[in-house]
């Protein structure tokens, strides 16, 4: 921060004092102070220009039409599964080959920039930018720490054990992880090679698809309560576990109707995907619970039938609404909380203040 400072902080106080000027000269209505806010316009602009030029690095088109070769390996429909990218490990003596990429090998690098070779590498490797390819990773764990803590639970879960063991394959699988990208072997009784990978290095990676993996929907016609996290993510990495047709309800018995049964108690499949709108339809035998393994949030408010129903957290991370016999149409509506009060709030002040002028 100090050595940011002693670059920057020379450049942002000439720009704050010939502001101070240019308002100062307008005020003053001196002559030069109108081709001033031009002329500091334009100084702004170049200055963003020449900061950001470095940064962005102007790239061919086909930085973003390349399609890695993994992706065509990915068979099921978009928004079905996710994938996750294993890092390779620090003590491998393969390290420094990893980080070797004959961009001269790949046509659609050969043009690319010195700047935009290792962003191009983690898109070979599927490490980011994922969403361009219609793909998704695994659910993101933000720096800034601003996801709840029984997400957190999960990852946290995962670093205790190996890569490669059981409960590790399982558990991915039930968190709707169909596809493992591992840059060193990792095969297990719950996962299995299915193609040796390019992964911008001479080492290939392999990827491995887990037997343990669970669709993004479905019905559990049986249901416990856990408000454990670690009893929970227990229950998911274990391949003895039913997940298919039992739901963990993160909350406590007698809040929510339990259920239970022998057989299938149902079907669920999706109808419409958007960024705050998630439409599904099920088909139950009996009564049983309709699972979403996209992220449990308050601000997803559901309805069953148009009516509006309580979510359960379900499966340490997921959403779960409880449904009967039949066929029903379940929406999930993104609705921030305090949104509306507060843009009331901002309503009534504008008005105030607008008042407050008009009478002086």
């Amino acid at each position: 921060m100090i050595t940011l400072l002693q670059y920057e902080l020379p450049g942002l106080g000439g720009f704050c004092l010939g502001g101070i000027l240019v308002i100062y000269g307008l005020e003053k209505g001196k002559p030069w102070a109108r081709p001033a806010t031009y002329l500091f316009a334009v100084l702004a602009i170049l200055q963003l220009v020449m900061v950001n030029s470095d940064a962005n690095p102007t790239v061919p088109k086909s930085f973003y039409s390349y399609r890695p070769p993994v992706l065509s390996h990915f068979t099921a429909p978009p928004g079905t599964y996710r994938f996750i990218s294993l890092a390779a490990t620090p003590q491998s003596n393969q390290m420094e080959l990893r980080g070797y990429v004959n961009f001269q090998s790949i046509p659609e690098a050969r043009d690319l920039p010195e700047s935009a070779h290792g962003e191009f590498q983690t898109r070979i490797q599927l490490y980011t930018g994922s969403m361009l390819y219609r793909t998704e990773g695994s659910i993101n764990l933000d720096p800034e720490r601003s996801v709840p803590p029984f997400i957190y639970d999960v990852k946290i879960y995962l670093n205790r054990m190996k890569s490669d063991s059981v409960p590790f394959n399982c558990l991915l699988g039930r968190l709707n992880v169909k596809y493992i990208l591992r840059p060193s072997p990792g095969e297990s009784a719950v996962s299995h090679l299915v193609a040796d990978i390019f992964n911008g290095s001479p080492i290939p990676s392999g990827l491995y698809e887990s037997s343990c993996f669970v669709p993004r929907t479905y019905v559990a016609g049986n249901s416990i309560f856990s408000m454990n996290s670690d009893e929970t993510l227990n229950y998911l990495a274990s391949p003895k576990f039913d997940v298919a047709r039992t739901a963990i309800l993160a909350a406590a018995k007698g809040s929510a109707p339990a259920v239970g049964g022998d057989g299938a108690a149902g079907e669920a499949w999706t109808v419409r995907r958007e960024p705050d709108l998630v439409v599904l339809r099920a088909q139950l035998a009996r009564p049983g619970y309709v699972l979403l393994l996209d992220r449990f949030d308050p601000n997803w408010q559901a309805t069953l039938d148009g009516r509006p129903v309580p979510t359960v957290r379900a499966n340490q991370i997921f959403r779960a609404v409880y449904a009967g016999p039949g066929l029903h149409e379940i929406r999930y509506e993104y609705h921030q909380r305090g949104l509306r009060l507060g843009a009331m709030i901002s309503l009534l002040t504008l008005l105030t203040l607008a008042v407050l002028y008009i009478r002086g």
